[in-house]
């Protein structure tokens, strides 16, 4: 009986410390798609300093720096004088030399 009640307790740990260790996984990956998604302005809630926690801090980093990139092609691209814009644009088959 007390070898039954040990592999159950032994279970319900494992399930636990289980949970434990990948819920931040599983944010950091729902996070992820809502980014390619589009959407640059989710950052990953970071609960400690170990490796899981530098990662997501790292991420939140990576993430506004693609924000902020973003942010300054959309305001070049907004200045930029409309005969420029279009220069870049193909109107035709290219046809070689």
């Amino acid at each position: 009986m007390l070898v039954f009640l040990a592999l159950i307790l032994s279970f319900f740990l494992t399930l636990t410390l289980s949970k434990v260790l990948t819920k931040p996984i599983q944010e950091l990956t729902e996070i992820t798609a809502k980014m390619v998604a589009g959407d640059l302005s989710q950052r990953v809630k970071v609960h400690g300093a170990d490796e899981i926690g530098v990662l997501g801090t790292s991420f939140n980093r990576m993430i506004s720096q693609i924000q902020n990139y973003t942010s300054d092609l959309e305001k070049m691209v907004g200045r930029e004088p409309r005969s420029s814009r279009s220069r870049g644009r193909s109107t035709g088959t290219f046809r070689g030399f």
